[in-house]
């Protein structure tokens, strides 16, 4: 691995943050993505936001505008989202001739722009998680997230595609 691959940013703990949020098919992934997000702000140094109340009164705005984008980007939805297999969509969208192809190109398209639509959201994420940390941009390593003694393991035998 390259030291990019070992290092983690705030881009890591706000993707983090984003997963526990998302609804989880165990209660064994809702608690394992809570405890990733603990053991990311414990190696970084830095706290998200757990509600709109947090925080000094001065940035209270702030705070509301931070749980605004994470409602937003969790929204962030194409077409597609949610489908395990669509081969049966594509079959008969292939069987529909150009119409068809425009339906697909439009397809791929809605999925680049929820892909970029949340990287915005991510930056904007970020940005504000640095300005409600006194502007604070730290890097750790993995190796620092586990010394933590908070990151999480799964069970061995646990295997979230058993739920699905």
């Amino acid at each position: 691995m390259t030291q990019d691959e070992h290092t983690r940013t705030l881009t890591h703990l706000v993707e983090a943050y984003l997963e526990s949020l998302r609804p989880q098919v165990h209660e064994i992934l809702v608690e394992y993505n809570r405890k990733v997000v603990e053991a990311y702000e414990v190696a970084l140094g830095v706290r998200v936001p757990s509600d709109a109340a947090d925080g000094p009164a001065r940035q209270r705005a702030l705070h509301m505008l931070f749980h605004s984008t994470t409602r937003s980007a969790l929204a962030a939805r194409a077409p597609l989202d949610g489908y395990l297999e669509a081969g049966l969509i594509f079959s008969q969208l292939a069987a529909a001739g150009e119409l068809g192809s425009e339906v697909e190109a439009g397809l791929v398209e809605l999925v680049s722009l929820r892909k970029r639509t949340v990287k915005v959201h991510m930056d904007v994420m970020v940005a504000l998680v640095r300005i409600l940390n006194g502007n604070a941009n730290p890097t750790t390593t993995m190796e620092a997230v586990r010394a933590t003694g908070l990151y999480p393991s799964l069970p061995e035998d646990f295997d979230p595609l058993d739920y699905q």
